[in-house]
């Protein structure tokens, strides 16, 4: 997930709400 918002590819999220629990919260 880390690695994720560190890249390129995660341009796009920028703004979004990201909840890491586990998949608890489906977005």
């Amino acid at each position: 997930m880390v690695v994720f918002r560190a890249s390129d590819a995660s341009s796009y999220m920028t703004g979004s709400v990201i909840v890491v629990d586990g998949g608890q919260t489906l977005v």
